[in-house]
């Protein structure tokens, strides 16, 4: 009878409206975290990001089916990280930022760099992979507490912290309003279903019958009071206009992308203060701290300390500058292509009537010995001047010539080896020599390739325009680019105009940080001074670009030997300009004045311009020692060999696919294979049987079911109605079952399992419910 009644349009229509009831919880929570994550990406923090939707629907996705599938806690926990890389990779993997060296090892290690510390990137993709990792967290906590534990308000704790986080620091606060209203109104319901869930469990656990109706009834009472609420929430004026969270937070209205990243300091989290060190591109923003530690050492062939290029900025847009950005090592995009090369001289036009190199150079020789860390995240080389040789294999990275075999500038170039404290790279750079006559004669007859240096993209805030006003005011009077770029640089060292602090005031968010430099505040660190000097260049059609690099360092003593180590810290992070001048090519310049950070000082033009670059460095000391590099440093140590190239990253994506799903798989194994229970035993029971689609009927019994499923395979009759039976006793009786009763129907769960798998066929199942209507 109990049979028949499942099968009749009642009990269909029954059976559905459970289903429906039962998805409920889940398209909430999914729901909820979409809009989170809505929310979050309206606020402004990242170029894109769309993934991270898609990231936190996944999580409750697999939370869900974890919560459904009745696993244990610890199997929920082991589980994390697999499921965790199965929904992050495969949706940020594409607009990952290309590197030369793509192995998996080195790839883990940018995912594992990227969620530990990208909310505090400057870099759009390792701020969305970290993002994503907190957005999966939060769904993943949701979907598991809400739906298995049915504790509500414990499930949206976190949402409400990344939330209100969002909502106090956002620059956007009208953007993140809409959003912010439908996440808090679904959160509500989603603590009253984990409410009604829970009281339902209980009723269960008590053998309860809800009356009909029960779920309904409260699932119209919720929905009328979170309208309500919402409605009161929307509707009340403030009591206050007074900015609390600006109150609270000093640096409430920050803004992922134009705060306090740049080439001299580590990106810092929304609102706080970042610390000195290097980074590729170059963004003024907010406080800085120091916390230096030594990153390189380096030795010449003059002896004399030098500037350290590691990476050109040659991109200005609203204020902010930024290197060169490739798809990929044999791809073309604007002109932009990395060249392979080996060990030796790099790949670029060496024809000076091109313009890629000046006519008045010198060779500068340097050994190096790098922390990986000393160029961010991506294995950098370091050079004195424009890069010429690396004795090295890797990658040049630069715009290409007219006949596509080279390149017309370099502007980074990358190892093809992954670099470690042992690393020792030899490079030679060249160094303009130009005297302050020859330049001021080069005139204006600038190659066709640098069209681009000379572009300032404006947002509507005028903030070009501001900048071409004062450029011309303060050059006045001069007859050639020479001077003019002269007179920008003489003025920005100037105490009386502007002053270093690494503490520069806020930066209103309708304006651009060096135009509010200028204008109002005259207080800044390097940053504020180059990206300065580079746009005012530009404004006046002077071709001009930012390095991105270190100082020279501090001078080191070698008892016994000629010549000096010069030991560089993440304190010598640095930037400044260069301009371009017809037959001499790129010319450095030293906005930034003295100050306790680093004495910088103009570059000497002429026959000094190789001796000292633009700075002093500290006296020489006694100590030799290099901390925190692996071996001594000794500039005859033997190169190391290169390790192999890197897949492509679609390769890599599938890779990593294949990894994930068979850990899913492994893990989904020892499940079924391993119950630590006889309710979990019997649980595992029904799992097969609804993945061989003869799942359980609301009105049958475990005997009956067990019998049913026995069909698929009648040898394994006696063991389903043995496990049937002590599952049945220890569920309903209050006697319970025998311990040893207990574990023998475990231990015959495993036979059963591969039993009832090897029975299936396709067409077996259909057949089978065909004859039981």
């Amino acid at each position: 009878m109990a049979v028949r009644t499942s099968t009749s349009p009642a009990g269909l229509l029954a059976s559905r409206l459970n289903l429906s009831v039962s998805l409920l919880g889940p398209v909430l929570c999914a729901a909820l975290m979409a809009a989170t994550a809505w929310a979050v990406l309206a606020g402004g923090w990242v170029n894109g990001g769309g993934g991270a939707v898609v990231v936190a629907v996944t999580a409750v996705i697999e939370a869900a089916l974890l919560a459904s599938a009745r696993v244990p806690r610890w199997v929920v926990l082991l589980l994390a990280p697999v499921l965790a890389a199965a929904a992050i990779v495969p949706a940020t993997v594409a607009a990952m930022p290309f590197e030369l060296n793509s192995s998996v090892a080195h790839t883990a290690y940018r995912y594992f760099g990227a969620l530990i510390g990208g909310l505090g990137s400057s870099n759009d993709w390792e701020f969305t992979v970290g993002l994503c990792g907190v957005l999966w967290v939060c769904g993943y906590w949701l979907g598991w507490t809400a739906l298995r534990e049915h504790r509500g308000i414990l499930a949206v704790l976190p949402l409400y912290a990344v939330l209100a986080t969002n909502v106090l620091n956002t620059k956007a606060p009208d953007a993140v309003g809409l959003p912010l209203t439908i996440a808090a109104s679904l959160s509500m319901l989603v603590v009253a279903t984990a409410h009604l869930s829970a009281m339902q469990a209980r009723w269960s656990r008590q053998r309860l019958l809800s009356l009909p109706g029960t779920g309904s009834r409260f699932a119209l009472s919720v929905g009328r009071t979170t309208v309500l609420l919402t409605l009161l929430a929307v509707l009340i004026p403030p009591l206050s206009t007074i900015d609390i969270s600006g109150r609270l937070f000093s640096g409430a209205g920050g803004s992922h992308g134009s705060g306090n990243s740049s080439s001299n300091s580590s990106s810092p989290p929304p609102g706080g203060a970042g610390t000195v060190g290097f980074n590729p591109a170059t963004l003024p923003g907010g406080p800085l701290s120091v916390k230096s530690r030594t990153v390189l050492q380096y030795t010449t062939d003059s002896g004399s300390p030098v500037y350290l290029r590691v990476v050109n900025d040659v991109h200005f847009t609203n204020g902010n500058w930024f290197p060169q950005r490739l798809s990929g090592p044999a791809s073309v995009t604007n002109g932009v292509d990395a060249v392979p090369f080996a060990a030796g001289a790099l790949p670029r036009d060496r024809n000076t009537s091109h313009g890629g190199i000046g006519s008045a150079v010198q060779p500068v020789h340097l050994t190096i010995q790098m922390q990986p860390e000393a160029t961010f995240n991506t294995d950098y080389a370091a050079f004195a001047g424009e890069p010429d040789a690396m004795a090295l294999p890797g990658f040049a990275i630069g715009g290409l010539s007219a006949s596509a075999d080279s390149l017309i500038t370099v502007d980074a170039v990358q190892t093809e080896r992954h670099l470690t404290p042992s690393t020792v790279i030899h490079t030679t750079g060249l160094v303009p020599t130009a005297t302050a006559a020859q330049l001021r004669a080069a005139g204006t007859d600038y190659p066709e390739f640098l069209g681009g240096y000379t572009q300032l993209n404006d947002d509507g805030s005028h903030g070009a325009a501001d900048i071409q006003d004062l450029a011309r005011q303060w050059t006045a009077g001069t007859a050639n680019p020479y001077d003019a770029a002269v007179a920008i640089e003489a003025h920005l060292r100037d105490p009386r105009n502007f002053t270093y602090t690494l503490k520069p005031p806020p930066v209103p968010s309708e304006q651009w940080a060096i135009v509010y430099f200028l204008q109002t505040s005259h207080k800044g660190y390097c940053q504020y001074f180059a990206s300065t000097m580079g746009a005012m260049l530009r404004s006046l059609d002077i071709p001009a670009r930012l390095v991105a690099g270190y100082g020279p360092g501090s001078a080191t003593t070698r008892p016994g030997r000629q010549g000096r180590i010069y030991t560089v810290s993440s304190s010598d992070a640095h930037s400044w300009v260069e301009a371009y001048f017809p037959g001499y090519g790129w010319v450095p310049f030293e906005p930034t004045p003295p100050s306790q950070v680093g004495n910088y000082q103009p570059f000497g033009r002429g026959a000094n311009a190789a001796a000292g670059g633009g700075s002093t460095v500290t006296p020489p000391q006694s100590d030799t020692t290099l901390p925190g590099f692996a071996v001594p440093f000794e500039p005859s140590v033997t190169v190391p060999g290169s390790a192999p190239a890197g897949r492509p990253a679609a390769l890599l994506g599938l890779e990593i696919g294949a990894a994930v799903v068979v850990l899913v798989a492994v893990a989904l194994l020892v499940w079924l294979l391993v119950p630590r229970s006889l309710r979990g035993t019997w649980r595992r029971t029904e799992a097969v049987g609804s993945f061989l689609r003869m799942g359980r009927h609301s009105a049958e019994t475990h005997h009956e079911y067990a019998m049913r499923l026995a069909a698929l395979r009648p040898a394994s009759a006696d063991a389903l109605a043995e496990i049937a039976t002590v599952s049945g006793r220890a569920e309903f009786s209050e006697l319970g079952v025998d311990p040893a009763e207990r574990r023998h129907a475990i231990r015959r769960w495993r036979r059963l399992l591969f039993s009832l798998v090897r029975a299936w066929r396709p067409g077996t199942t259909l057949r089978l419910r065909r004859a039981h209507s």
